[in-house]
């Protein structure tokens, strides 16, 4: 990698670096913090299922925090909610999940959300898997391919151990540092 005069490539190669460090970490030590829940929203049905899926082989093969909860949530009644929308769906699942708690149902929870749903109108050929699924150009500890999906858990795998509570609601085809 060629560095620039102000460093910025390498700045991104080392904070990339440490972000996956920081993720094996957490998928390897129960200690770790970790997000409580992951939420990843779909536009509908079909995405919930290849979301669910993507999610599940993942968890089977040990590449994600098996301590985290991920639940996939489509828009209901299949109407398009967008991400306001899925954002109020996700909290009232949250609500239904921790509604045995007294006081506020989120304290002491760290909850990511990752908005999903789009139709991949710019990349057809994801409209069903979407565009969080994509591969990139990186092989899983296992040999599989890496997708949007893996990056996206590696940049954000830090935040747990910075904050004591709190939700992050996240666009699931966006990456930087």
């Amino acid at each position: 990698m060629n560095q620039n005069p102000d460093g910025v490539e390498l700045f991104c190669y080392e904070a990339y670096k440490k972000a996956h460090t920081r993720y094996t970490e957490s998928v390897n030590n129960p200690g770790a913090p970790v997000w409580d829940y992951v939420f990843i929203t779909a536009a509908n049905e079909g995405q919930a299922v290849a979301f669910s899926e993507e999610i599940e082989w993942r968890l089977a093969d040990g590449l994600l925090p098996k301590w985290t909860k991920f639940i996939v949530l489509p828009d209901p009644e299949g109407v398009r909610a967008g991400s306001g929308g899925a954002l109020i769906n996700v909290l009232n699942e949250l609500k239904g999940l921790v509604k045995h708690k007294r006081g506020c149902p989120f304290r002491s929870l760290k909850t990511l959300v990752i908005h999903a749903g789009g139709e991949s109108r710019r990349v057809p050929q994801y409209s069903v898997c979407g565009k969080i699924f994509a591969p990139v150009f990186r092989l899983l500890p296992k040999g599989k391919p890496a997708a949007f999906f893996d990056e996206l858990m590696a940049l954000y795998s830090g935040i747990p151990a910075l904050i004591k509570e709190g939700l992050l609601s996240v666009a699931g085809d966006v990456f930087f540092f």
